[in-house]
């Protein structure tokens, strides 16, 4: 009975330690607390002036997006002699979710889908996307659409080379040039005038019509990319011209849409399993829309 007492004293201080907590085993180290603390990005420092060594035909200028309408910015003039190249050089203060559109004289030369996709990986590269194409011979003016997050940041400039053309010349600019309207229309809707919105005034005069989904599978066949055709999920769109569908049997026409949102059931016709269908529904949607100029 002697010897249990000291057993039964060194139980109790054992369940005692447990109960509090302060019983650490040999076996296995201490583990601090989980740390949630956040990578804090790097401020966006925007290039204030043309680059060192540099000659810029269009200085460094700073676009902010606002809320509403995509920012748009256009050029004054700038001289180009034939044969003289270019570089339009973009940073972003979040890339990942920019998509910028340019045009030079009215070409597109940067597509929305080139920021995301090219932006180097590598902290040790230049944090900016650098594009290149020829400039005409007289007068040249650089249009700027930006679409992303409000207060997003953009600094973009001209930088001037001159660079005897080799090989084969570059290929043409897509001929398609797809925007999806802001405003929604509803099923009942005029949509002759719905694409006005996006119309652009002299000297780069552009106008748009409604989309037509034989013009979606060209430019799908000509290679261009699905999120330089359409960003949204679903869109109206004309189908051999027409925009209504007649399901019959006393329903009411629908409207012909364009589906983005991956492999669906399409009513009359798709491209690709993972690109676009075509389908008909009495939903509100924005407007696909294409440039006639």
């Amino acid at each position: 009975m002697k010897r249990l007492l000291p057993i039964f004293t060194l139980a109790l201080l054992g369940l005692s330690a447990c109960d509090s907590g302060t019983l650490i085993s040999p076996m296995e180290p201490e583990v601090g607390e989980p740390s949630f603390a956040k990578v804090v990005l790097p401020a966006f420092e925007p290039q204030e002036g043309c680059p060192d060594g540099k000659t810029c035909l269009v200085d460094p200028t700073v676009l902010v997006r606002e809320k509403g309408a995509p920012s748009s910015w256009v050029s004054e003039p700038f001289a180009g002699a034939e044969g003289q190249m270019a570089t339009l050089v973009v940073q972003a203060s979040n890339p990942k979710t920019t998509t910028m559109k340019a045009w030079l004289n009215g070409e597109t030369v940067l597509l929305p889908s080139v920021i995301p996709q090219e932006w180097p990986k590598s902290v040790e590269e230049p944090q900016e996307v650098r594009v290149s194409f020829p400039l005409a011979d007289g007068d040249n003016v650089l249009e700027v659409r930006l679409s992303a997050k409000p207060g997003t940041q953009v600094v973009f400039w001209v930088e001037s080379e001159v660079v005897a053309p080799a090989g084969p010349p570059p290929p043409p600019p897509p001929e398609f040039d797809f925007e999806l309207t802001e405003e929604l229309k509803a099923p009942t809707d005029d949509l002759n005038a719905a694409c006005a919105e996006l119309n652009t005034p002299p000297p780069l005069e552009r106008q748009f019509v409604i989309a037509d989904w034989d013009q979606v599978v060209a430019a799908v066949a000509s290679g261009m990319a699905k999120e330089d055709i359409m960003n949204g999920e679903m869109a109206m769109i004309l189908n051999g011209g027409s925009a209504f569908y007649s399901p019959g049997f006393l329903l009411e026409d629908q409207h012909y849409m364009i589906s983005a949102v991956g492999a669906g059931t399409p009513n009359h016709g798709s491209v690709g399993s993972d690109l676009f269908w075509l389908t008909s529904g009495t939903t509100s949607q924005p407007v696909l829309c294409i440039s006639t100029l």
